[in-house]
């Protein structure tokens, strides 16, 4: 008897990579199963909970060979005490979308055969079977019957049937890629007009100002001359002398121990002055030439 089922999976999985590059050659997880099952007789419809296992061969980063093996289980259909369990062995392709590094989408169909074997426990109440009489060996005559107590029978079922899955799910990686982040699509409109600032202002020699600034800093307080428009400034008490310039007016940030300023195209030869006078007071004498 042919029977027409439907079965919707859910499945927790986790990834292990059998091999640390972009495309591995291997891959393999283990999941839990949800499953339900509709039938299109008068069987009721009821759900099963199980496990599953995949080996996947990658041919190449578009292409891969999936072999499925899972098996699910209930033990009540209807409010029957059915002892049911559904074992899957398929195979087929699998398609990744290898776009991000950190998630694989991915779609496959597999084919193969699903084996289930149900059984139920069957009790026959005592007194509903008298066991005939035994027979004494020495003179053939009967010794007498009784009714023995109840008798429990196990009855089983096998099936075995052609078995199809379509579908795809979604890889995580396995490795650090995994904790990548998306990119910030967002801010990309913003990026687009300040790199296209920054253009503007290197073709007008602009940039060289900032620069100029830092370097008439390194000299007001005895440091070698920075190589861009960054300086940092050793002293003793980098959170101090921060709180310090900040109520003076100067905007600088701690970095390793040490007080960090960095010149803009907007500021003047006068606020390098005036940052150079309030900050000279707190520089490690060391760093002095």
């Amino acid at each position: 008897m042919k029977k027409s089922m439907a079965v919707f999976g859910a499945v927790l999985l986790f990834a292990l990579t059998a091999a640390a590059q972009e495309t591995p050659k291997a891959e393999t997880f283990l999941g839990f199963t949800y499953v339900r099952f509709n039938s299109a007789t008068n069987v009721p419809s009821f759900s099963a909970n199980g496990g599953g296992g995949q080996f996947v061969f990658n041919f190449n980063k578009w292409l891969g060979f999936v072999s499925d093996l899972g098996a699910v289980h209930n033990g009540n259909i209807g409010g029957y005490h059915l002892d049911s369990t559904f074992t899957n062995f398929m195979f087929g392709p699998r398609v990744p979308i290898r776009m991000s590094s950190r998630f694989t989408p991915y779609f496959q169909a597999l084919w193969g055969e699903v084996y289930a074997s149900t059984s139920a426990l069957v009790q026959v109440p005592p007194g509903s079977v008298t066991v005939p009489p035994p027979v004494d060996p020495g003179f053939g005559v009967p010794v007498g019957g009784s009714a023995r107590n109840a008798i429990d029978l196990r009855a089983s079922t096998q099936q075995t049937a052609f078995a199809q899955a379509y579908g795809g799910g979604l890889d995580i990686a396995s490795n650090a890629a995994r904790f990548d982040v998306s990119l910030a699509w967002f801010s990309w409109a913003g990026a687009a007009v300040s790199l296209s600032l920054l253009v503007d202002w290197q073709l007008q020699g602009l940039l060289r100002h900032p620069v100029a600034l830092a370097r008439r800093l390194a000299g007001h307080l005895g440091l070698p001359e920075p190589v861009g428009s960054v300086i940092s400034v050793p002293v003793d008490d980098a959170e101090s002398v921060r709180s310090s310039l900040a109520g003076a007016g100067i905007q600088t940030a701690v970095r390793a121990g040490n007080v960090r300023l960095s010149p803009h195209v907007y500021n003047t030869a006068t606020q390098i002055d005036r940052a150079a006078h309030a900050i000279e007071s707190f520089v490690r004498q060391p760093a002095r030439q």
